[in-house]
């Protein structure tokens, strides 16, 4: 269920990622862990947000779906 609310809010977002975005010192962490995993920063980011800033479930739907990030 979860990851049914990361893809639709994926959906809305689409390129309308903000270009500047404000973290606190543990979502950047949490975000260099995620791009530490081998996953593209502006994808990190966009699936990060969509996710609520949730690590875990972030994680889980990037390596759910890598098959579709990879070029």
């Amino acid at each position: 269920m979860h990851l049914c609310i990361c893809e639709n809010l994926l959906e809305q977002l689409g390129a309308a990622v903000p270009q500047a975005v404000t973290v606190t010192p543990e979502e950047r962490e949490a975000i260099e862990r995620l791009e530490a995993m081998g996953f593209d920063r502006a994808l990190v980011l966009e699936v990060y947000l969509a996710c609520n800033e949730n690590e875990e479930l972030a994680a889980n739907y990037l390596f759910d779906h890598m098959h579709e990030f990879e070029a």
